[in-house]
């Protein structure tokens, strides 16, 4: 892990920090994958990422402040199918927080067509897009079934995202194109609230190009890019089941979002290395480092060309060339790759050096997550400015500091913890969290 340098100086730290120049105490590295999961939802918020992969039958939630250490840690269930509408087979959690409030959308079993498998003999087709809403406001619920968003449409992989314009949309992936039931086109339009759907729907993208048919004609997994007043729709195509299940995207230049003829197609760019021994990359999430300096896609992918073998989760840096992303090659399995920059720093106690605090990130935006000593329940923090003013003086027992009403700045923080007091400093910027 990087982490900032401390330095007897306070003015050369200042000056190095507002350098943007890092030293790093040790180098951190993981290897893929981390984790057995598909259709994987990755998001940082508050200082720590959150997790979701498809589980079938449940919703899970694994939460760390490094996205590296995720894979291993416990998954809380916040949501069953039993005694809900939703009949099993829960597909691709997305979780959001919208109008004060956490939302989960995934789709599963309408039960209604589940009990007549004759009138849509397609599992895909039974499935529908539904939406979670959590009962306490908390990220972690618990969650209640809130509603279908689209009841009789069979939809999968719905992904919701606010314009530069302050609206905010859904793409879903739906099953229509006549005479192939188990073909798949991706749709856009308005989310008007949480559970309501605007009535003008538009299709964006049907499989078209070989690379959208092995298998079967599938466009899904829809996740959303945004750079320079350009839209990228990112999506998988080809049946998830074979090795040439792939990345391409749709690209969107002049805002109208609901006209189909302003996406242009383009494809692969993101597929599978089989010198690598990484198969059927898709369904991926897009996510940064903690310092906002690094793009992260989270994708899932298998280990063999066989179909009926698991998915697991990887993940790796993507760049951009001018506001074009690119993607690159699926880092093969088994190689060291640095870890999310996390440039936050180590303190120690002046009198006694014995533990450390790891402190994250810095620069840092709206938060700060303080890595405190398992066996500490209370800390006394005390934030002070350049003036030497107090601005923040409480006791903390949350990890995660809320920042947010610090301006622009350098400041200096001194954690007690006991008889032991832990002294640093860090740079307060710009939010690198969007609800």
């Amino acid at each position: 892990m990087k982490y900032r340098s401390t330095f007897i100086s306070t003015i050369c730290y200042l000056f190095i920090l507002l350098q943007g120049q890092t030293t790093s105490f040790g180098q951190c590295s993981f290897q893929n994958p981390i984790m057995e999961g598909a259709d994987p939802f990755a998001f940082f918020y508050k200082g720590n990422y959150y997790l979701l992969v498809t589980r079938a039958n449940r919703i899970g939630i694994k939460r760390s402040p490094k996205l590296q250490d995720i894979g291993p840690l416990s998954e809380i269930t916040v949501w069953r199918f039993e005694d809900t509408p939703v009949g099993g087979h829960v597909w691709a959690p997305e979780m959001y927080y919208i109008d004060d409030n956490w939302y989960i959308y995934s789709c599963g079993q309408n039960t209604g067509l589940d009990s007549n498998p004759d009138v849509v003999p397609y599992i895909q087709e039974r499935q529908e897009m539904f939406v979670l809403k959590s009962t306490t406001g908390d990220p972690f619920g618990p969650y209640e079934f809130d509603s279908w968003l689209m009841p009789g449409l069979g939809a999968i992989d719905e992904t919701i995202f606010t314009h530069t314009d302050g609206k905010r949309y859904i793409i879903w992936s739906q099953f229509n194109i006549p005479g192939q039931p188990q073909s798949q086109c991706l749709y856009i339009a308005e989310l008007n609230n949480p559970r309501s759907i605007g009535v003008t729907r538009v299709m964006i993208s049907c499989p078209e190009y070989p690379w959208e048919l092995y298998g079967w004609p599938v466009n899904e997994g829809a996740a959303v890019l945004q750079q320079n007043g350009k839209t990228y729709v990112v999506y998988s195509g080809s049946g998830y089941q074979v090795p040439e299940y792939a990345l391409g995207y749709l690209v969107n230049s002049d805002g109208d979002l609901l006209n189909p003829a302003s996406w242009t197609k383009v494809g692969p760019v993101f597929k599978q290395n089989p010198a690598g021994g990484v198969y059927a990359t898709g369904h991926n999430s897009f996510t940064t480092s903690p310092d906002g300096t690094e793009d992260w896609i989270v994708y899932h992918g298998r280990l063999s060309t066989d179909g009926n073998q698991p998915r697991y989760t990887f993940m790796q840096t993507f760049r951009w060339d001018g506001d074009v992303p690119k993607f690159g090659t699926p880092v093969p399995v088994g190689d060291y790759i640095d870890c999310p920059s996390d440039t936050g720093w180590i303190i120690s106690a002046e009198n006694s050096g014995q533990e450390l605090i790891s402190i994250h990130p810095n620069p840092a935006g709206d938060y700060l997550n303080i890595e405190l000593p398992e066996d500490l329940n209370q800390v006394r923090l005390r934030i002070v400015n350049l003036m030497g003013q107090t601005l923040m003086d409480m006791d903390i027992s949350d990890p995660v500091l809320n920042i947010t009403q610090l301006p622009e700045g350098m400041y200096f923080l001194n954690l007690s913890l006991g008889m032991n007091l832990y002294k640093g400093s860090f740079l307060k910027q710009y939010s690198y969290v969007k609800d």
